[in-house]
């Protein structure tokens, strides 16, 4: 019954992620009508960087988040 927890929260999950990209290129399609396809690069850059931060550094994932988040936002703003 744990394991079929586990799975029912990574599908969320997962569901949750693939929604909040699918809403994101909607909306920029909607407005600008322009196919922008830079979420999923600030997706990779701060999926790339949580491995960093936790993997090299050694930082917990709850800490590391944070700055994860910072980053995609920083390269966000400079991409703008």
């Amino acid at each position: 019954m744990s394991e079929f927890l586990q799975h029912l929260v990574n599908m969320l999950v997962l569901g949750g992620t693939y929604a909040l990209l699918g809403i994101g290129l909607t909306l920029i399609f909607g407005i600008m009508n322009v196919v922008n396809f830079t979420h999923g690069v600030l997706y990779t850059f701060g999926a790339y960087i949580m491995f960093i931060v936790v993997q090299q550094i050694g930082l917990n994932f709850f800490l590391a988040l944070p700055v994860a988040v910072l980053a995609g936002w920083l390269l966000g703003r400079l991409s703008s």
